[in-house]
């Protein structure tokens, strides 16, 4: 909130962008001079090196982030889908090479195939905001919940030394009806958005 507040103050709310790194393109650092052209257009130049580089580093960094962090979060979805796939009859150890291959390529073609036809940067951080909600929120409550239904059909206590005041079922509960909620929401204000 802090954040988006400065950002608007800085920017405008009418030109701010829905990624606002992309507003810093024309960051100047308070170097240049503005000039009017011919169609009544105001342009800045002179712009020192130092702040075209600011400017161009923070508009290039979420891409850098992004290419940093994509092989370890494809990877580690391939493995996980090669081992969901083998179940426990092998090791995935075991495996081929093309096996793994063909796995590593099912972890990160959904992503590439999805930008090809999704350019709008706020849009594609709805949906990935989406998949953080699920695997943040959703997935270890009813982790907690249904591990704690095995311990007791097998009638081992479900007490540990990290039980807390939160471990609770109820607490569990709240949390994955809060962040279905909140998936929702996302969906349905991503669907309502007018396209640009």
């Amino acid at each position: 909130l802090i954040c988006s507040s400065v950002l608007s103050t800085f920017f405008g709310p009418e030109t701010i962008e829905t990624s606002s790194n992309l507003n810093w393109g024309s960051y100047h650092g308070g170097t240049g001079s503005l000039v009017e052209d011919e169609d009544g257009e105001f342009t800045r130049t002179g712009v020192a090196a130092w702040a075209k580089f600011v400017g161009g580093y923070i508009v290039v960094f979420p891409a850098l982030d992004s290419l940093a962090v994509f092989p370890l979060c494809t990877i580690s979805l391939g493995e996980i889908l090669l081992d969901a796939w083998n179940g426990e009859a092998a090791s995935s150890t075991e495996v081929g090479w093309k096996k793994r291959t063909a796995f590593r390529l099912l972890g990160c073609c959904p992503q590439i195939v999805g930008a090809a036809f999704v350019s709008d940067l706020g849009v594609i951080a709805n949906y990935a905001g989406l998949a953080t909600v699920l695997s943040y929120t959703v997935c270890p409550t009813l982790l907690s919940i249904y591990s704690k239904k095995a311990l007791d059909n097998v009638g081992l206590s479900a007490v540990t030394h990290y039980q807390t005041p939160f471990s609770r079922d109820w607490v569990a509960w709240m949390i994955f009806v809060v962040a279905i909620a909140v998936v929702m929401w996302v969906i349905v204000s991503s669907a309502m958005e007018p396209s640009s």
